[in-house]
C-alpha cells in the first residue's frame, strides 16, 4: 500500500512497508468504531510522514467526508488554529498527540475545542503516553464529545487496539481491546505483572528493511514487540513506561514514568523525565512545562516526600513550552541535548530577551509580537539580527501571526540544536555581537564570521605513520624527549577507527571519533571536553566524514547503516541502510556520499 520511515524517537529509524491487508482492516473497523460518514470533517493533525495521516486520509475517502487541511505555519500558533477548529464548518473528528493537546491553552480547549456550539463529535489521541484522569478531567468534556486512546506501533501500521475513555461514569485509560485482525499479549512478565508488550496477527503485517514475506508467514500470527511495558490489571493493560526507560543506580532499579507519576500527583500534569548516557553514567533529568513561574525548591520539597532517594533525578529544569518533534510528539532529543549540554545559554537569551523588548517596545509578557507593539518592519529587523544563527524559514511568520515570546524563544533554540551551530557568545571577540551599536542605532549588522564557510574548514583524519620514512639514525638526546598525556577521553570499547580531526576558522578546533562501543563522540581538541555524543547499534570502525558546511559528518556503523549526524547536537538527521557491514570511510563528491560495504557494493547517495 505505501511505505513510511519511522521517526526513530524509540530507536534506530527504519523503512516500513505497509501492506494492503494491514492498514484496509485498521479504515473499515474504525469507520464502524467513530461511526464516520459523509457529514464528517476530519482534521488532518499529523504530517505526511507520520502514519496515523493515513487513518485521516483514508477516513475521509472511505466515507465521503470532508478533509480539513491546515498550513503547517498555522498549526505552530495555536489562537490561529483554533479559528479553524472552532469556527461554523470546524471538524467534527480530531486525531492527534497527547503532547500536541497539551500544548495548547486550557482556556482554549474549554471554550473553544469543547464549547457547546462546537462540531467536535470525537477526540482521539495515540502515539505517546496517554494523558492522567486528572488531567482530562480538568479540560471539562462535554458528554457530546467522544474521547478515545489510541495505540499502535508504526512497524505494525497504523493502530492496534482502542478504548473509548468518556464519556464513562468511571473513566479508564487502559489501551482497551485490539481491533480487527489484531491480537496482542504481554512477555517477560515480573512478579508485578508487568511485562513488554506484543502486537501480532495473522494477517496483518509490514515488511521492516530487508525483510520479506516468506520471513513473517513461517510462525502465525506474527507478533512484534512493542518495547513498551503494561501491566495486566483484571485483563486490562496500562501503559508502565518505555522498557529502555528503567534505569539502574546504585545498586537499586528505577523507572522515569515512576519520576513523572510523582511530579504530576503534586500537580504538575506536563512533565517530562529524561535520561541520558552520558560516558559511563546515567543522568536523569525532570522537566516542568509550564507558563508560569514555578518555584522549583518548594518544587523539590514536595516531591521528596513522593520519591525514594535512588529515584532522585540529577537536574530539574522549568521550560514555557513543551518542544514538539515535527510529528507532533515530545521532543526527546531536545531534552537530552538540554541535559548534556545545557543549550539555554543566559546570555543568549537576555540577549533575545533585549531584542524582543527593542523591536515592541513592550516587556516580556504573554502576549504575542504584534499585540505587544510590534509590524512587519521590525520583525523583519528582528529577523535580520538573528541571521548569524540560520533562523527557519518560518520564523518571520511566527513573528507575523503574533506568536508569543516563549514559543518564537523555543523556536529559536530548537533550531540551534538541530543546525549544532550554536557557540557561546563570549568564546572570542570575532565572534561578539556588538549588541550596543544595534541597539542604539539600530543598525542591522553584525560583526561576526561565518563560522562554517566552505573555505574555513581543515580536516585530518590521524592514522599512524613514521616520519621520515628512511629514517636511520640521529643524534637527539632521548632523555630530553618527553611524551606526556594531555588528556583522555573514555568511549566504552577499543578504537580502531582513526579520529577525524576538524579546524574552523574562528579558533575551534574538534575531534571526531568512534568506538566498538557504537558510541561516537565529537571533542574539543584542545582539553578533550565533550561537545557531543551519538549512540549507535552496533560497532564503529569506520572513519568520520565532515560535511562541506561543517555541520554534519557522515560515518558507517556495524549495523549496515551510513549515518548522517549532527555535530554539536549528535542528532541523527537520515540513516541509509546496505546489506552488510560498513567500515569504510566515505567521501564527499558535489552533492552526493560515496562509499563502500561489505555487501561488495559501492554506493552513491545523496547527501
Amino acid at each position: 500500500a505505501y511505505a513510511v520511515q519511522t521517526s526513530g524517537t524509540t530507536g534506530i529509524s527504519k523503512i516500513v512497508k505497509v501492506t494492503h491487508d494491514c492498514i484496509v482492516p485498521n479504515i473499515t473497523c474504525l469507520t464502524k468504531i467513530f461511526k464516520i460518514d459523509g457529514r464528517d470533517v476530519i482534521y488532518l493533525s499529523s504530517p505526511i510522514t507520520f502514519d496515523p495521516c493515513i487513518i485521516e486520509i483514508f477516513l475521509a475517502l472511505y466515507n465521503g467526508a470532508s478533509l480539513c487541511i491546515v498550513d503547517s505555519e498555522v498549526k505552530l500558533v495555536p489562537d490561529e488554529l483554533f479559528k479553524i477548529l472552532y469556527c461554523k464548518n470546524g471538524p467534527t473528528f480530531i486525531q492527534t498527540t497527547p503532547s500536541i493537546m497539551k500544548s495548547w491553552r486550557i482556556d482554549n480547549i474549554k471554550s473553544k475545542l469543547f464549547a457547546p456550539e462546537s462540531n467536535l463529535k470525537t477526540l482521539v489521541l495515540g502515539g505517546e503516553s496517554f494523558p492522567t484522569i486528572n488531567e482530562i478531567s480538568a479540560w471539562e468534556l462535554p458528554q457530546s464529545v467522544s474521547l478515545y486512546n489510541i495505540y499502535g506501533l508504526t512497524e505494525f501500521s497504523c493502530w492496534a487496539t482502542i478504548n473509548k475513555v468518556w464519556p464513562c461514569n468511571n473513566p479508564d485509560i487502559s489501551i482497551g481491546d485490539p481491533l480487527t485482525e489484531t491480537v496482542i499479549k504481554l512477555e517477560h512478565c515480573d512478579e508485578n505483572n508487568i511485562g513488554e508488550l506484543y502486537i501480532g496477527s495473522a494477517t496483518r503485517f509490514c515488511l521492516v528493511n530487508n525483510e520479506e514475506v516468506t520471513d513473517i508467514v513461517k510462525t502465525l500470527p506474527f507478533f512484534r514487540p512493542t518495547g513498551d511495558l503494561f501491566k495486566e490489571i483484571n485483563t486490562k493493560y496500562y501503559y508502565m513506561g518505555r522498557k529502555d526507560d528503567q534505569i539502574k543506580r546504585w545498586g537499586v532499579i528505577s523507572y522515569l514514568s515512576d519520576i513523572e507519576r510523582a511530579a504530576k500527583e503534586i500537580g504538575f500534569s506536563n512533565c517530562a523525565c529524561i535520561r541520558d548516557q552520558y560516558q559511563e553514567e546515567i543522568r536523569v533529568g525532570l522537566f516542568i512545562f509550564s507558563e508560569d513561574e514555578v518555584d522549583l525548591n518548594t518544587f523539590r520539597k514536595k516531591l521528596r516526600k513522593k520519591l525514594k532517594s535512588s529515584s532522585w533525578p540529577d537536574d530539574m529544569f522549568c521550560i514555557k513550552v513543551i518542544p514538539l518533534t515535527f510529528h507532533g510528539k515530545l521532543d526527546k532529543r531536545f531534552l537530552i541535548n538540554f541535559l548534556r549540554n545545557k543549550i539555554i545559554n543566559t546570555n543568549l537569551e537576555e540577549l533575545f530577551k533585549n531584542f524582543w523588548e527593542h523591536f515592541t517596545g513592550s516587556e516580556i509578557s504573554t502576549k504575542g509580537f504584534i499585540s505587544s507593539g510590534g509590524d512587519s518592519f521590525s520583525a523583519l529587523q528582528f529577523v535580520s539580527v538573528l541571521k548569524q544563527y540560520s533562523i527557519s524559514n518560518n520564523f518571520l511568520g511566527l513573528l507575523l501571526k503574533d506568536c508569543s515570546y516563549a514559543n518564537c524563544w523555543m523556536e529559536l533554540q530548537k533550531h540551534i540544536t538541530s543546525l549544532g551551530t550554536k557557540r557561546p557568545l563570549e568564546d572570542g571577540s570575532d565572534y561578539r555581537l556588538k549588541t550596543e551599536k544595534i541597539l542604539k542605532n539600530s543598525v542591522i549588522s553584525l560583526d561576526m564570521l561565518e563560522e562554517y564557510d566552505k573555505s574555513a574548514i581543515v580536516f585530518r583524519n590521524l592514522k599512524g605513520r613514521s616520519f621520515p620514512p628512511d629514517y636511520i639514525h640521529s643524534d637527539i638526546n632521548f632523555q630530553e624527549i618527553t611524551i606526556n598525556i594531555l588528556w583522555k577521553y573514555k568511549l566504552g570499547k577499543c578504537i580502531d577507527a582513526s579520529p577525524l580531526t576538524v579546524s574552523f576558522r574562528g579558533g575551534d578546533t574538534l575531534v571526531i571519533v568512534g568506538s566498538h562501543s557504537g558510541r561516537i563522540a565529537v571533542l574539543d581538541f584542545s582539553n578533550g571536553g565533550l561537545i557531543s555524543e551519538c549512540i549507535l547499534q552496533n560497532r564503529i570502525e569506520s572513519c568520520a566524514c565532515i560535511s562541506s558546511c561543517g555541520r554534519y559528518y557522515y560515518i558507517g556503523c556495524y549495523d549496515g547503516n551510513l549515518y548522517k549526524i549532527t555535530v554539536r547536537s549528535a542528532e541523527i538527521i537520515w540513516n541509509f541502510q546496505s546489506e552488510d557491514i560498513i567500515k569504510s570511510t566515505c567521501c564527499l563528491f558535489q552533492d552526493n556520499v560515496i562509499f563502500g560495504s561489505y555487501d561488495k557494493n559501492v554506493y552513491k547517495i545523496d547527501k
